[in-house]
């Protein structure tokens, strides 16, 4: 309903407008009448109006006053002017003043519901297209955040401006493949119904990637929501999905972070775990990224770990699978889904180091194009597709890999070895004659962040280790690491931890106080 106030220092009027039209059928609710310009200011500083209609000749302040302050103010209220006398010059100065119509006394009711009509298709419009553009704004920047599109400095401001609140304690990216329904409707409803539960549990946001696919972002808002908690809550969404629509979904639940400037990296997380996903031929409904990666590295040691990167990157097909018969025995007992998500763990690990140059995406198509779908049910099942896998993917050619590792390889080199100095891609890049965007985009295919994340990443880590282990002052460490100013280091470090350097170091002496 539109709200209609009505504006004339003679009672009677009122009373006959308000009979002289079905104003319901119109959309339009009456507010209380107001019999003079400065009760109508007041109303309308405390109320929302959508349509005025005024007199001209008041006492005190005249209608063309009011409409001047309206004009003023910025209100969208839309304007009516209603008068006994025929006054070219009150039109005129009415018209500049951007009214809708202007009406003799006594109003004629036909052209008032006419004009009324107008008026409400104009204002449906208009709102229908703010609507419109907020939605495009919200998305916008819900797809920027999720792809760290984003100046970390910048994530609140442009959040407030989309009018999202994203001041959480934890951040979470969750895909929702509904792609095997094959119906377009079921997904819609499938998408609608998903919203409206983040929307009315105040869980988050939910933003379709494609026809087939969304991509939530559960937020933390009183506490942190681990991963269980996260893992119940997606469970419980695909039950209403299942329940109200008839099919659920595949649901890939990506790392949980603390830091809002960090929720790229669960989606990256959540990608990779949804690619390798779709590469089982029967699979459960649900996985979670820190419950795979956890379990896996139950079984796979540092040591085993370290081992097995390494002969991924020199494509030592034999060595793997050795690797990966030590880390599960043939003879021992392994439930299904602890098998799956350890191949799981395994083709994120190759993805990320057998063909870092191209993106995860190429390499998921490269092997479902080629009929690559794995059922793993038993252990044998398991080694079996990763030997296959592993052969898939060396047979690619090796030159173009090899001259992109070199650059790659070089840059986190320099990293390690430099940290402590101003570092740029542009410096980099001139120096050994390649393009910095050319060295960006290597370095993001291959690491699965920009270049400058990781280096402020590598920093902040550096950090952590001289905050726990030494007594450095605050201002020392932050120039150690290669920040020249104490308060950029500090922007920069609460970014990635939550905490400032000096919260970080007393709640880790805390921490350590209540261990020992």
């Amino acid at each position: 309903m539109y709200s209609l106030l009505i504006v004339d220092d003679e009672p009677f009027v009122f009373q006959g407008l308000e009979k002289l039209i079905a104003w319901d059928e119109y959309g339009i609710t009456l507010c209380p009448p107001c019999y003079n310009a400065p009760d109508a200011i007041e109303y309308l500083e405390n109320h929302p109006v959508d349509i005025l209609l005024t007199d001209i000749q008041m006492p005190e302040l005249s209608g063309i006053g009011l409409l001047r302050y309206i004009k003023k103010q910025g209100y969208a209220t839309r304007c009516l002017v209603l008068s006994g006398y025929d006054d070219f010059e009150y039109v005129k100065a009415a018209a500049i003043l951007g009214i809708e119509n202007y009406f003799l006394k006594p109003v004629n009711a036909e052209e008032l519901s006419s004009t009324l009509v107008s008026i409400v298709k104009s204002i449906q419009k208009e709102k229908q297209e703010q609507q419109l553009h907020h939605h495009f704004l919200q998305e916008n920047f819900l797809h920027a955040w999720l792809n760290n599109s984003i100046d970390p400095f910048q994530i609140e401001e442009k959040a407030e401006i989309a009018e999202l609140n994203i001041h959480a304690l934890s951040f979470c990216a969750v895909i929702f493949d509904f792609r095997h329904q094959n119906s377009p409707d079921i997904n819609r409803r499938i998408s609608a119904l998903i919203s409206r539960r983040l929307e009315e549990h105040r869980l988050g946001f939910c933003i379709a990637q494609n026809d087939a696919c969304l991509t939530l972002i559960l937020l933390g808002y009183g506490h942190v929501v681990d991963e269980a908690e996260t893992a119940r809550i997606a469970e419980r969404l695909n039950y209403d999905a299942m329940t109200e629509c008839g099919a659920g979904a595949l649901v890939c639940i990506g790392s949980v972070e603390t830091s809002q400037a960090l929720l790229y990296r669960s989606f990256w997380h959540a990608q990779k775990l949804h690619r390798c996903a779709m590469l089982l031929s029967a699979r459960p409904l649900l996985f979670s990224y820190d419950e795979i990666f956890t379990n896996s590295r139950h079984y796979f040691s540092t040591g085993l770990l370290q081992e097995l990167r390494l002969n991924i990157i020199l494509q030592k097909q034999e060595q793997i699978v050795n690797l990966v018969k030590a880390a599960f025995p043939p003879n021992g007992t392994y439930i299904t889904s602890l098998l799956q998500n350890s191949f799981l763990f395994f083709l994120s690990a190759l993805f990320s180091e057998l063909d870092p140059f191209q993106p995860p995406s190429a390499m998921f198509e490269e092997l479902q194009e080629n009929g690559q779908f794995f059922e793993i049910n038993t252990v044998q099942d398991m080694v079996g597709a990763i030997g296959r896998a592993v052969s898939m993917l060396r047979q690619k050619p090796e030159s173009t890999v090899q001259d992109s590792n070199d650059y790659v390889s070089y840059l986190i080199d320099y990293v390690r070895q430099h940290f402590a100095e101003p570092i740029s891609l542009k410096l980099i890049g001139n120096a050994i004659s390649v393009s910095p965007s050319y060295l960006g985009q290597l370095f993001l295919n291959a690491i699965g962040m920009p270049f400058s994340v990781y280096l402020n990443e590598f920093r902040i880590q550096y950090a952590q280790n001289l905050l726990r282990n030494t007594n450095m002052k605050i201002v020392d460490i932050g120039v150690a690491v290669g920040f020249n100013t104490t308060n950029y280091f500090t922007t920069i470090f609460r970014k990635f931890t939550d905490l400032t350097p000096t919260e970080y170091k007393l709640k880790y002496q805390s921490d350590v106080n209540v261990k020992s």
